[in-house]
């Protein structure tokens, strides 16, 4: 049986929904029997045609291999991203260009806090996801699931213009 890292975290905000009061993350060794490879749903990634910079697909491959086991989730730490342009011979603000383009293609999302006191969305400053219909490293079942997640992120217009099929799940490919 193979480990996995994958992590949890927790953020807890003052009464006022305005002030981070603690952050606390996990991280544990998620067991299992599947090899960690990615699959590929190429329906979605017609996008990459459109890139100018190969640049911006090396930022892509880097974080799919950073991606934690059945979440896709990324942690661009200063280290993170030291890591990422140390590899790819590049500088920070190259990065910085290609992780919004990424962004702005659909491929990776940025993670976001309710506050419950006013329901506004709060950007987890460096914290990043891999969208789990275009690229996914873990057991199917758990990609299902973030699958309704991040379509409720990008409904409407917003998720054609994002690249991402709004149709049920069940008439996406793999799922």
């Amino acid at each position: 049986m193979k480990g996995f890292v994958s992590s949890s975290t927790q953020t807890i905000v003052d009464e006022n929904g305005i002030e981070r009061v603690r952050t606390t993350t996990k991280q544990f060794v998620y067991k299992s029997e599947e090899t960690p490879f990615y699959n590929v749903f190429i329906d979605y990634v017609r996008w990459m045609y459109s890139i100018n910079s190969i640049v911006t697909l090396k930022v892509l491959l880097r974080m799919l291999e950073l991606a934690e086991f059945n979440t896709g989730k990324v942690q661009m730490t200063a280290g993170a991203r030291k890591d990422i342009v140390e590899a790819i011979g590049i500088k920070q603000p190259a990065l910085s260009r290609s992780l919004k383009e990424l962004v702005e293609s659909g491929a990776v999302m940025k993670l976001y806090d309710t506050d419950r006191a006013t329901g506004e969305q709060k950007e987890r400053r460096g914290e990043y996801s891999i969208n789990p219909q275009m690229f996914w490293k873990g057991e199917l079942s758990k990609r299902k699931e973030l699958i309704v997640e991040f379509r409720a992120v990008y409904e409407g217009e917003e998720a054609v213009d994002a690249g991402w099929d709004t149709a049920s799940t069940e008439d996406a490919p793999g799922v």
